[in-house]
């Protein structure tokens, strides 16, 4: 495996602020080197073909997005590694925004929810939208 890949997918995903790593990780017996290359490479005899490194950095910014959103109720961390093997199939494609999206109801905060955030924890009027139907949406 390219060692330049190897370090350029670390320091991207590292940049992401998920699971952040000083040495490279392993996922039970995988390396990053190998997960890399099964993904760059494919699996030629199942005919599928392999993905660049702008598909892997895009299902590495799906995931960021989804877990450091609280729009979306998926928060299982992976490290680089297992996301690899255990994730990037989930997360490769923008479908993954809407499938691990949480429901409206989840998402807004009730007028009462947004009161003990301003009396309690410093929030402001202004941080949060009225949506309707008396919930709200906070823009902090």
């Amino acid at each position: 495996m390219d060692y330049d890949l190897t370090t350029e997918i670390l320091k991207y995903w590292n940049s992401k602020d998920i699971v952040v790593h000083r040495k490279l990780p392993k996922s039970n017996n995988t390396t990053l080197e190998g997960a890399l290359k099964s993904l760059v490479n494919g699996q030629p005899k199942l005919g599928l073909e392999g993905y660049t490194t702008d598909e892997i950095k895009h299902a590495i910014d799906n995931y960021a997005e989804v877990i450091n959103s609280d729009k979306y109720y998926w928060t299982y961390k992976w490290n680089l590694t297992e996301f690899l093997v255990r994730g990037f199939e989930k997360f490769y494609n923008d479908a993954c925004l809407e499938n691990y999206k949480k429901d409206d109801e989840e998402i807004y905060l009730t007028e009462d929810e947004v009161n003990e955030m301003i009396k309690n924890e410093g929030y402001k009027v202004a941080d949060f939208k009225p949506v309707g139907g008396g919930k709200y949406e906070c823009q902090k």
